[in-house]
C-alpha cells in the first residue's frame, strides 16, 4: 500500500504505509513552494545545449518569427538547437535567460520548434560549439527549474517533465562519468 507522495514525504509522515511515491524529489526539487523543507535536497538535473551558429548583426534588424525581436545596436546573436518541441517553453520568448560561460545571456525573439537565438554581445569571444544550459547549473551559476516555471506561469514538475521528449538525449552521470545515454535512436552506454 502506499499514499505518500513528495509532498506527503515532506509533511506527513503516517501517510507512508508500505512504501512511498518520492517523484519530484528524485530531481531534487520541493514539490510546493510551501513545502516543508526537513530535507536538504540538491537539484540533480540540467538542461544543456550547444552553439550552433553565431552572426553580428546590425542595430535595426529583426530576429525570428514574426520579427517580433528587433536589435537596437549591433549585436551578437548565437542559435542554439533547441525549441519547444524540445520541451523547452515558448513563453521564454524574449523573457527567458540562458547560461553562457556562467553568465547569463537573453532569448531574443521568439522560441521556434527547433531552434532559438541569444544575445551573447555581453560575453566576449563566444565560440560555435561552447555549452549553453538552460536551466541548472554552469560555473557556480544557477537558473533554477522553479526559475523557469515562474516565468511560464506553471510548476516545476511540468518544467521536468516537459523535457522528457524523444529528441532529447538523457545522459545518466554516475561519479562524475556518463554512464547511460538514452537518445532518440536507442540506449547507448559509453566506452
Amino acid at each position: 500500500k502506499h499514499m505518500a507522495n513528495s509532498a506527503a514525504i515532506l509533511d506527513l509522515p503516517y501517510t507512508y504505509l508500505d512504501i512511498v511515491r518520492p517523484g519530484i524529489t528524485i530531481y531534487g526539487l520541493f514539490p510546493l513552494p510551501l513545502a516543508k523543507r526537513t530535507i536538504k535536497l540538491k537539484p540533480v538535473a540540467k538542461f544543456k545545449t550547444k552553439i550552433i551558429f553565431i552572426k553580428k548583426v546590425d542595430g535595426g534588424e529583426s530576429i525570428g518569427y514574426g520579427r517580433a525581436y528587433t536589435t537596437t545596436k549591433e549585436t551578437t546573436v548565437a542559435t542554439l538547437p533547441v525549441g519547444y518541441a524540445d520541451g523547452y517553453p515558448r513563453l521564454l520568448s524574449d523573457r527567458g535567460k540562458v547560461l553562457v560561460r556562467g553568465r547569463r545571456a537573453p532569448i531574443i525573439g521568439r522560441i521556434c520548434m527547433d531552434l532559438c537565438m541569444i544575445d551573447v554581445t555581453s560575453i566576449p569571444g563566444v565560440q560555435v560549439g561552447e555549452e549553453v544550459v538552460l536551466w541548472g547549473r554552469q560555473e557556480g551559476k544557477n537558473i533554477s527549474v522553479e526559475e523557469i516555471a515562474k516565468k511560464t506561469g506553471t510548476i516545476n514538475y511540468e518544467i521536468i517533465c516537459m523535457v522528457d521528449k524523444p529528441r532529447v538525449s538523457k545522459v545518466f552521470i554516475k561519479k562524475g562519468k556518463p554512464f547511460k545515454v538514452k537518445s532518440l535512436i536507442e540506449d547507448v552506454v559509453p566506452d
